[in-house]
Protein backbone atom coordinates (compact mmCIF):
# COMPACT_ATOMS: atom_id res chain seq x y z
CA UNK A 1 0.00 0.00 0.00
CA UNK A 2 2.98 2.61 0.71
CA UNK A 3 4.28 2.12 -2.85
CA UNK A 4 0.92 2.81 -4.14
CA UNK A 5 0.20 5.55 -2.29
CA UNK A 6 3.23 7.20 -3.37
CA UNK A 7 2.54 5.73 -7.24
CA UNK A 8 -0.89 7.93 -6.51
CA UNK A 9 1.29 11.08 -5.22
CA UNK A 10 3.30 11.21 -8.04
CA UNK A 11 -0.16 10.79 -10.60
CA UNK A 12 -1.76 13.86 -8.42
CA UNK A 13 1.68 16.16 -8.99
CA UNK A 14 1.30 14.99 -12.93
CA UNK A 15 -2.18 16.14 -13.05
CA UNK A 16 -3.61 12.85 -13.80
CA UNK A 17 -6.04 12.66 -11.60
CA UNK A 18 -8.40 9.89 -13.09
CA UNK A 19 -5.28 7.43 -12.71
CA UNK A 20 -5.46 8.29 -8.52
CA UNK A 21 -9.57 7.34 -8.60
CA UNK A 22 -8.71 4.10 -11.36
CA UNK A 23 -5.99 3.00 -9.05
CA UNK A 24 -7.22 2.77 -5.86
CA UNK A 25 -10.97 2.12 -6.74
CA UNK A 26 -9.50 -1.28 -7.43
CA UNK A 27 -8.27 -1.52 -3.79
CA UNK A 28 -11.57 -2.91 -2.06
CA UNK A 29 -12.92 -0.38 -0.07
CA UNK A 30 -12.16 -2.66 3.13
CA UNK A 31 -8.80 -2.60 1.97
CA UNK A 32 -8.38 0.76 1.31
CA UNK A 33 -6.91 2.38 4.94
CA UNK A 34 -6.73 6.24 6.16
CA UNK A 35 -4.17 7.35 3.48
CA UNK A 36 -5.93 5.87 0.14
CA UNK A 37 -9.32 7.16 1.35
CA UNK A 38 -7.77 10.74 2.00
CA UNK A 39 -6.14 10.29 -1.28
CA UNK A 40 -9.00 9.16 -3.11
CA UNK A 41 -11.53 12.39 -1.91
CA UNK A 42 -8.49 14.67 -2.63
CA UNK A 43 -8.70 12.81 -6.40
CA UNK A 44 -12.38 13.70 -6.99
CA UNK A 45 -11.87 17.08 -5.33
CA UNK A 46 -9.36 17.65 -7.73
CA UNK A 47 -11.46 16.33 -10.68
CA UNK A 48 -14.47 18.25 -9.35
CA UNK A 49 -12.36 21.84 -9.50
CA UNK A 50 -9.59 21.56 -12.13
CA UNK A 51 -11.28 18.82 -14.59
CA UNK A 52 -9.58 14.91 -15.33
CA UNK A 53 -6.31 16.77 -16.48
CA UNK A 54 -6.00 20.06 -14.95
CA UNK A 55 -7.82 21.34 -17.74
CA UNK A 56 -9.14 24.61 -16.14
CA UNK A 57 -5.90 25.42 -13.37
CA UNK A 58 -7.69 28.26 -12.11
CA UNK A 59 -10.70 26.76 -10.75
CA UNK A 60 -13.33 27.95 -12.38
CA UNK A 61 -16.06 28.22 -10.51
CA UNK A 62 -18.97 28.35 -13.22
CA UNK A 63 -17.06 24.91 -14.22
CA UNK A 64 -16.99 23.17 -11.04
CA UNK A 65 -18.94 19.85 -10.95
CA UNK A 66 -20.75 20.06 -7.63
CA UNK A 67 -22.09 16.05 -7.53
CA UNK A 68 -18.64 15.05 -7.78
CA UNK A 69 -17.39 17.91 -5.20
CA UNK A 70 -19.82 16.24 -2.67
CA UNK A 71 -18.87 13.05 -3.32
CA UNK A 72 -15.48 14.32 -2.45
CA UNK A 73 -16.69 15.56 0.88
CA UNK A 74 -18.58 12.54 1.76
CA UNK A 75 -15.19 10.35 1.35
CA UNK A 76 -13.49 12.94 3.50
CA UNK A 77 -16.12 12.53 6.50
CA UNK A 78 -16.42 8.45 6.25
CA UNK A 79 -12.46 9.02 7.78
CA UNK A 80 -13.13 12.10 9.55
CA UNK A 81 -12.61 10.34 13.20
CA UNK A 82 -9.38 9.84 11.99
CA UNK A 83 -8.73 12.78 10.22
CA UNK A 84 -10.14 15.64 12.67
CA UNK A 85 -7.15 16.46 14.11
CA UNK A 86 -4.96 15.98 10.99
CA UNK A 87 -3.66 19.26 9.12
CA UNK A 88 -4.09 17.50 5.90
CA UNK A 89 -7.16 16.16 6.31
CA UNK A 90 -8.25 19.63 7.46
CA UNK A 91 -7.03 21.17 4.80
CA UNK A 92 -8.62 18.64 2.14
CA UNK A 93 -12.32 19.27 3.52
CA UNK A 94 -11.65 23.03 3.75
CA UNK A 95 -10.58 23.36 0.03
CA UNK A 96 -13.54 21.49 -1.05
CA UNK A 97 -16.06 22.92 1.05
CA UNK A 98 -14.40 26.52 -0.38
CA UNK A 99 -14.98 25.39 -3.69
CA UNK A 100 -18.71 24.43 -3.20
CA UNK A 101 -21.55 27.09 -3.41
CA UNK A 102 -22.72 28.47 -0.17
CA UNK A 103 -20.52 26.70 2.68
CA UNK A 104 -17.76 29.12 2.34
CA UNK A 105 -18.51 29.74 6.18
CA UNK A 106 -17.78 25.93 7.08
CA UNK A 107 -14.38 25.82 5.34
CA UNK A 108 -13.13 28.79 6.99
CA UNK A 109 -13.82 26.87 10.37
CA UNK A 110 -11.93 23.97 8.67
CA UNK A 111 -8.85 26.02 7.26
CA UNK A 112 -8.54 27.27 10.99
CA UNK A 113 -8.43 24.09 12.40
CA UNK A 114 -5.53 23.28 9.69
CA UNK A 115 -3.86 26.83 10.89
CA UNK A 116 -4.19 25.41 14.46
CA UNK A 117 -2.88 22.05 13.81
CA UNK A 118 0.07 23.17 11.27
CA UNK A 119 0.97 26.65 12.83
CA UNK A 120 2.76 28.99 10.20
CA UNK A 121 1.67 27.01 7.51
CA UNK A 122 1.30 29.83 4.19
CA UNK A 123 -1.25 27.73 2.53
CA UNK A 124 -3.48 27.84 5.76
CA UNK A 125 -2.93 31.73 5.98
CA UNK A 126 -3.87 32.20 2.06
CA UNK A 127 -6.89 30.18 2.49
CA UNK A 128 -7.74 31.79 5.10
CA UNK A 129 -7.23 35.25 4.25
CA UNK A 130 -8.93 34.47 0.81
CA UNK A 131 -12.19 32.85 2.79
CA UNK A 132 -12.52 35.74 5.04
CA UNK A 133 -12.21 38.28 2.11
CA UNK A 134 -14.83 36.41 -0.10
CA UNK A 135 -17.30 36.65 3.52
CA UNK A 136 -16.80 40.02 3.78
CA UNK A 137 -17.33 41.69 -0.25
CA UNK A 138 -20.37 39.55 0.23
CA UNK A 139 -21.55 41.20 3.78
CA UNK A 140 -21.25 37.88 5.53
CA UNK A 141 -20.01 36.42 8.52
CA UNK A 142 -19.74 33.53 9.42
CA UNK A 143 -23.97 32.20 9.59
CA UNK A 144 -24.94 32.24 13.19
CA UNK A 145 -25.29 28.23 14.43
CA UNK A 146 -28.78 27.59 15.82
CA UNK A 147 -28.82 26.48 18.96
CA UNK A 148 -30.82 26.13 22.26
CA UNK A 149 -31.08 28.26 25.02
CA UNK A 150 -29.51 27.57 27.85
CA UNK A 151 -33.07 25.98 29.94
CA UNK A 152 -33.85 24.49 26.44
CA UNK A 153 -30.43 22.92 26.60
CA UNK A 154 -30.70 21.87 29.94
CA UNK A 155 -34.48 20.29 29.73
CA UNK A 156 -32.82 18.26 26.74
CA UNK A 157 -29.84 17.04 28.70
CA UNK A 158 -32.02 15.89 31.59
CA UNK A 159 -34.21 14.34 29.43
CA UNK A 160 -31.92 12.29 27.75
CA UNK A 161 -30.64 11.18 30.99
CA UNK A 162 -34.14 10.72 32.98
CA UNK A 163 -35.27 8.18 30.02
CA UNK A 164 -32.24 6.73 28.03
CA UNK A 165 -29.09 6.25 30.41
CA UNK A 166 -26.85 9.07 31.93
CA UNK A 167 -23.69 9.59 30.03
CA UNK A 168 -19.85 10.59 30.41
CA UNK A 169 -19.04 10.46 26.99
CA UNK A 170 -19.81 12.44 24.46
CA UNK A 171 -18.96 13.36 20.57
CA UNK A 172 -18.20 16.66 19.68
CA UNK A 173 -17.76 18.14 16.11
CA UNK A 174 -14.74 20.21 15.11
CA UNK A 175 -16.53 21.93 12.64
CA UNK A 176 -20.45 22.59 12.57
CA UNK A 177 -22.92 23.42 9.30
CA UNK A 178 -26.43 24.87 10.46
CA UNK A 179 -26.43 23.68 13.94
CA UNK A 180 -23.93 21.94 16.53
CA UNK A 181 -24.62 18.78 17.08
CA UNK A 182 -23.01 15.82 19.58
CA UNK A 183 -23.79 12.39 19.97
CA UNK A 184 -24.40 11.24 23.97
CA UNK A 185 -22.44 7.80 24.03
CA UNK A 186 -25.01 5.58 26.85
CA UNK A 187 -23.11 2.75 27.72
CA UNK A 188 -24.90 -0.62 27.98
CA UNK A 189 -26.70 -0.76 31.61
CA UNK A 190 -28.60 -3.86 33.41
CA UNK A 191 -31.90 -2.64 31.82
CA UNK A 192 -30.54 -1.96 28.04
CA UNK A 193 -27.68 -4.34 27.90
CA UNK A 194 -26.19 -2.54 24.41
CA UNK A 195 -25.11 1.70 23.63
CA UNK A 196 -27.78 4.08 22.74
CA UNK A 197 -26.41 7.11 20.46
CA UNK A 198 -28.32 10.05 21.34
CA UNK A 199 -28.31 13.40 19.33
CA UNK A 200 -28.15 17.02 21.43
CA UNK A 201 -28.54 19.79 19.02
CA UNK A 202 -30.75 18.55 15.43
CA UNK A 203 -34.09 19.83 17.94
CA UNK A 204 -32.44 23.69 18.04
CA UNK A 205 -33.79 23.79 14.56
CA UNK A 206 -37.29 23.84 13.67
CA UNK A 207 -38.35 22.04 10.76
CA UNK A 208 -40.88 23.21 8.17
CA UNK A 209 -43.96 21.16 8.91
CA UNK A 210 -47.01 21.33 7.31
CA UNK A 211 -49.26 24.16 8.86
CA UNK A 212 -52.09 21.35 9.23
CA UNK A 213 -50.18 19.75 11.65
CA UNK A 214 -48.81 22.71 13.46
CA UNK A 215 -50.42 22.39 16.89
CA UNK A 216 -49.22 18.94 16.88
CA UNK A 217 -45.90 20.39 18.04
CA UNK A 218 -43.67 18.83 15.59
CA UNK A 219 -40.92 20.81 14.66
CA UNK A 220 -38.42 19.87 17.20
CA UNK A 221 -36.35 16.53 17.21
CA UNK A 222 -33.99 14.55 18.42
CA UNK A 223 -32.39 11.13 16.86
CA UNK A 224 -31.26 7.71 18.82
CA UNK A 225 -29.97 4.40 18.02
CA UNK A 226 -29.20 1.19 19.86
CA UNK A 227 -26.28 -0.62 19.19
CA UNK A 228 -24.99 -3.69 20.20
CA UNK A 229 -22.92 -4.32 23.59
CA UNK A 230 -19.76 -5.23 21.87
CA UNK A 231 -20.13 -2.34 19.10
CA UNK A 232 -16.64 -1.16 19.13
CA UNK A 233 -16.80 2.71 19.99
CA UNK A 234 -13.31 3.37 21.20
CA UNK A 235 -11.28 6.13 19.42
CA UNK A 236 -9.28 4.23 17.23
CA UNK A 237 -12.14 1.62 16.41
CA UNK A 238 -13.92 4.89 14.84
CA UNK A 239 -11.05 5.32 12.29
CA UNK A 240 -13.11 2.21 10.65
CA UNK A 241 -16.44 3.01 8.73
CA UNK A 242 -17.29 -0.62 9.98
CA UNK A 243 -18.23 0.97 13.39
CA UNK A 244 -18.21 4.54 12.54
CA UNK A 245 -21.51 4.28 10.07
CA UNK A 246 -23.96 4.22 13.01
CA UNK A 247 -22.87 7.55 14.17
CA UNK A 248 -22.59 9.40 9.95
CA UNK A 249 -26.05 8.45 10.01
CA UNK A 250 -27.13 9.73 12.70
CA UNK A 251 -25.74 13.17 11.74
CA UNK A 252 -26.33 12.78 8.07
CA UNK A 253 -30.19 12.59 9.52
CA UNK A 254 -29.96 14.67 11.83
CA UNK A 255 -29.14 17.35 9.25
CA UNK A 256 -31.42 16.17 6.39
CA UNK A 257 -34.14 18.75 7.21
CA UNK A 258 -30.97 22.03 6.78
CA UNK A 259 -30.01 20.69 3.59
CA UNK A 260 -33.70 20.59 1.98
CA UNK A 261 -35.65 23.20 4.36
CA UNK A 262 -38.96 22.08 2.57
CA UNK A 263 -39.04 19.05 4.18
CA UNK A 264 -39.63 17.42 7.70
CA UNK A 265 -38.94 14.04 9.68
CA UNK A 266 -41.48 12.96 11.26
CA UNK A 267 -42.81 9.20 12.87
CA UNK A 268 -43.11 6.60 10.67
CA UNK A 269 -40.27 9.09 7.80
CA UNK A 270 -38.18 6.74 6.10
CA UNK A 271 -34.92 7.64 4.32
CA UNK A 272 -32.06 6.12 1.89
CA UNK A 273 -28.64 6.50 1.95
CA UNK A 274 -28.74 9.41 -1.34
CA UNK A 275 -26.75 7.16 -3.35
CA UNK A 276 -28.87 5.00 -5.22
CA UNK A 277 -29.18 3.16 -2.10
CA UNK A 278 -26.11 2.24 -1.43
CA UNK A 279 -24.95 -0.05 1.77
CA UNK A 280 -23.95 2.06 4.62
CA UNK A 281 -20.64 -0.48 5.04
CA UNK A 282 -19.44 -3.27 2.74
CA UNK A 283 -20.30 -5.60 5.24
CA UNK A 284 -23.97 -4.82 5.24
CA UNK A 285 -26.82 -4.74 2.80
CA UNK A 286 -28.90 -1.93 5.17
CA UNK A 287 -29.05 1.24 3.14
CA UNK A 288 -31.61 3.36 4.75
CA UNK A 289 -33.53 3.95 7.71
CA UNK A 290 -37.06 4.66 9.51
CA UNK A 291 -38.16 6.99 11.96
CA UNK A 292 -39.97 5.31 14.91
CA UNK A 293 -40.86 6.01 18.70
CA UNK A 294 -38.46 4.57 21.00
CA UNK A 295 -40.83 2.24 22.84
CA UNK A 296 -38.40 0.29 24.44
CA UNK A 297 -37.98 3.45 26.72
CA UNK A 298 -41.21 4.03 27.94
CA UNK A 299 -44.20 6.39 26.18
CA UNK A 300 -42.40 9.71 28.19
CA UNK A 301 -39.27 9.72 26.73
CA UNK A 302 -40.98 10.58 23.20
CA UNK A 303 -41.48 13.98 24.19
CA UNK A 304 -39.35 16.54 26.17
CA UNK A 305 -40.88 19.55 27.55
CA UNK A 306 -39.56 22.72 27.58
CA UNK A 307 -40.44 25.55 29.69
CA UNK A 308 -42.07 28.11 26.76
CA UNK A 309 -44.55 24.94 26.05
CA UNK A 310 -42.51 23.83 22.96
CA UNK A 311 -41.63 20.14 22.78
CA UNK A 312 -38.82 18.36 21.60
CA UNK A 313 -39.61 14.57 19.78
CA UNK A 314 -37.01 12.06 20.17
CA UNK A 315 -37.33 9.12 17.26
CA UNK A 316 -35.24 6.27 17.09
CA UNK A 317 -33.67 5.48 13.72
CA UNK A 318 -33.95 1.75 12.33
CA UNK A 319 -31.86 1.03 9.62
CA UNK A 320 -33.81 -0.80 7.09
CA UNK A 321 -32.97 -2.67 3.48
CA UNK A 322 -34.15 -1.46 0.45
CA UNK A 323 -36.55 -4.03 0.16
CA UNK A 324 -38.02 -3.40 3.50
CA UNK A 325 -38.54 0.74 2.77
CA UNK A 326 -39.99 -0.29 -0.84
CA UNK A 327 -42.94 -2.84 1.07
CA UNK A 328 -42.98 0.39 3.72
CA UNK A 329 -43.72 2.80 0.71
CA UNK A 330 -46.36 0.18 -0.76
CA UNK A 331 -47.95 -1.21 2.02
CA UNK A 332 -47.48 1.42 5.27
CA UNK A 333 -45.42 1.37 8.34
CA UNK A 334 -48.12 -0.62 10.38
CA UNK A 335 -47.84 -3.06 7.48
CA UNK A 336 -44.04 -3.38 7.46
CA UNK A 337 -44.03 -3.58 11.51
CA UNK A 338 -46.86 -6.39 11.49
CA UNK A 339 -43.91 -9.10 9.57
CA UNK A 340 -41.25 -8.46 12.60
CA UNK A 341 -41.05 -8.54 16.28
CA UNK A 342 -39.89 -5.42 18.15
CA UNK A 343 -36.74 -7.08 19.28
CA UNK A 344 -35.75 -7.56 15.90
CA UNK A 345 -35.51 -3.72 14.92
CA UNK A 346 -34.55 -2.61 18.88
CA UNK A 347 -30.71 -3.16 18.63
CA UNK A 348 -28.74 -2.71 15.29
CA UNK A 349 -27.91 -6.05 13.52
CA UNK A 350 -25.98 -5.32 10.35
CA UNK A 351 -26.60 -8.54 9.09
CA UNK A 352 -30.34 -9.37 10.41
CA UNK A 353 -33.22 -11.72 8.47
CA UNK A 354 -34.58 -9.58 6.01
CA UNK A 355 -38.11 -8.42 7.34
CA UNK A 356 -39.69 -9.06 3.57
CA UNK A 357 -36.61 -11.43 1.61
CA UNK A 358 -36.46 -13.70 4.52
CA UNK A 359 -40.33 -13.54 5.93
CA UNK A 360 -40.44 -17.39 5.73
CA UNK A 361 -37.27 -17.64 8.11
CA UNK A 362 -38.70 -15.16 10.29
CA UNK A 363 -42.29 -17.06 10.40
CA UNK A 364 -40.87 -20.29 11.39
CA UNK A 365 -38.66 -18.66 13.82
CA UNK A 366 -40.44 -18.71 17.36
CA UNK A 367 -37.61 -16.94 19.18
CA UNK A 368 -38.08 -14.02 16.45
CA UNK A 369 -41.90 -14.05 16.63
CA UNK A 370 -42.85 -14.16 20.14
Amino acid sequence: MEKLAEQIARWNDENKFEKCVDAIEAVPEAERGYELTLLLGRAYSNIAVLGPHCERPDGDADKVDCELLDKAIGIFESIRAEGEDKPFWNSRMAYALWMSDGREAEALKYAERWLELAPGDENAKKLIESIREFLADDGEDAPALETYGDADWNAVQDHIAKYFGDYDEVMHEVASEGIHLDVCVIPPREEHNYYTLVTLGMGAHKMNVPQELADQKLERVELLINLPADWKLTKEAMRDDKWMWPVHLLRWTARYPLRDRDTWLGWGHTIDSGDESKPFNEETKLCGAMLLSPGVFGEDSYVCKLADGGEVNFYQLIPLYKEEIDYKLEHGVDELLEKCSDEQLEVIDPKRLNIVTDADKIAHDDALME
